[in-house]
């Protein structure tokens, strides 16, 4: 059975901001092997979201080193769906979250990145 675009476009973007189970609906939606075709894209969806906050906050980046931020921020977006169309809108809160990590926590000055 396939699916009307509209109804794979609301599967797809439910699963990239909550992180539900789209492998049912793809296998109806799209040859195999759509688990693979699935994983790349959703990965690289976060990937992108990490990639642009490490952009957007330089300063951050580099006080605490690409490897230490990497983290930080895939563990934000892991935890924070983006609901916004704008990177800057869905980073807007990144201190107040990272505010709960101890690494964040240790380093005070990290608070005048954002």
């Amino acid at each position: 059975m396939r699916l009307a675009l509209a109804d794979l476009q609301r599967a797809v973007q439910g699963h990239l901001l909550d992180g539900g189970s789209l492998r049912e609906r793809l296998r109806a939606a799209v040859r195999e092997p759509a688990d693979l075709r699935w994983r790349l894209y959703s990965d690289a969806y976060r990937i992108r979201l990490v990639e642009g906050l490490k952009e957007a906050y330089p300063a951050f980046v580099n006080r605490l080193g690409d490897d230490t931020a990497s983290t930080l921020l895939h563990d934000f977006v892991a935890a924070t769906p983006s609901t916004h169309r704008s990177l800057r809108d869905y980073g807007a809160d990144l201190a107040t979250r990272l505010a709960g990590d101890a690494a964040f926590r240790k380093r005070p000055a990290l608070r005048r990145c954002f």
